[in-house]
């Protein structure tokens, strides 16, 4: 029942636009949050905007393609 009711509410939020636009910002700043917990573990001077960066490995996701 509680996966059917989260599904609703997950569609009600996509068809309104004022609340798609809220959930969207929401989802942005627990991302910065994360980051910025990710940078402070890495031990960055200033956190505040300090965005792990991937190695060069991990970057290139499609090789295949150049």
């Amino acid at each position: 029942i509680a996966k059917k009711r989260r599904r609703d509410q997950q569609l009600r939020l996509r068809h309104d636009k004022k609340k798609a636009m809220e959930e969207a910002r929401k989802g942005k700043e627990k991302w910065m949050k994360r980051q910025q917990a990710k940078a402070a573990q890495k031990g960055a001077k200033n956190r505040s905007f300090m965005i792990v960066k991937k190695s060069k490995s991990q970057k290139r996701s499609r090789p295949g393609r150049r």
